[in-house]
């Protein structure tokens, strides 16, 4: 059955105005385990789904004494991962499916990553820009690498002038648009916490939705997404499937 496109527009409205009537939803994770984390936010069904990353977390986790060094270390976390867990980039996977498949984004794979540093114990930021999303390890520090995470090769990033030019091309390459991307005039390049990454997983599997015209799933998407996020890029895609 069609939907009308004055009952899709109700329905949007709708999910906007009770999400926004919530409090804002913040990341509580004191000692958990990362399968009860993931379950509580949604991101995952069942601790099944996360067989493969406890699988890699302990392959991991076993080498890290043995290591001279961070730098090595993180190394071999970020090449293992790829090798044993991400293997084929696509656009808009759900975590689950790349905990289970394989198939990963710029920001599946940083979630990814960003699990296993947390259990690993090792400092590291998210930056969001426009249209991607990496991280920093050590961030400021004489010992900070900048991650790639979707390039299996060359994504490992050392060296102040090596980490400046990797981050001047992705300023470069801020406002530039894939053919199917909508552009929304953003300026977006910033830290990114935890809260506001579960925000943004939501986000993409709204995008997702919508592009896939299933506009009643892409709107309590979003709805779930401003519990945790709550910036341009939401208020944009908002504001656009309140005028379809």
């Amino acid at each position: 059955m069609k939907v009308g496109v004055g009952l899709i527009k109700l329905l949007i409205i709708s999910v906007m105005l009770f999400f926004s009537g919530m409090s804002r939803a913040g990341i509580d994770n004191p000692g958990k385990a990362t399968a009860v984390v993931l379950q509580e936010y949604g991101l995952i069904d069942t601790p099944d789904q996360l067989i493969a990353f406890n699988r890699l977390l302990a392959t991991v986790a076993r080498r890290q004494t043995k290591y001279k060094s961070q730098e090595d270390f993180v190394a071999y976390v970020f090449y293992t991962t790829h090798r044993k867990l991400l293997k084929t980039y696509d656009e808009y996977p759900s975590l689950q499916e790349t905990l289970t498949e394989g198939r990963y984004d710029c920001l599946t794979a940083v979630a990814v990553y960003a699990l296993l540093f947390d259990e690993l114990n090792i400092d590291y930021t998210l930056v969001e820009t426009n249209y991607h999303t990496f991280i920093l390890v050590n961030p400021g520090s004489e010992r900070e690498i900048l991650l790639e995470t979707t390039d299996a090769h060359g994504g490992f990033v050392v060296g102040r002038e090596a980490i400046a030019e990797r981050i001047d091309q992705y300023r470069t390459d801020n406002n530039k648009l894939l053919p199917n991307q909508v552009d929304w005039q953003m300026s977006i390049f910033k830290e990114l916490s935890l809260s506001e990454l579960i925000g943004l997983l939501y986000y993409n599997q709204s995008i997702r939705h919508l592009n896939q015209g299933n506009y009643t799933e892409a709107a309590m998407l979003a709805g779930q997404a401003t519990r945790y996020y709550r910036g341009e890029r939401l208020n944009k895609l908002l504001n656009y499937m309140a005028s379809l």
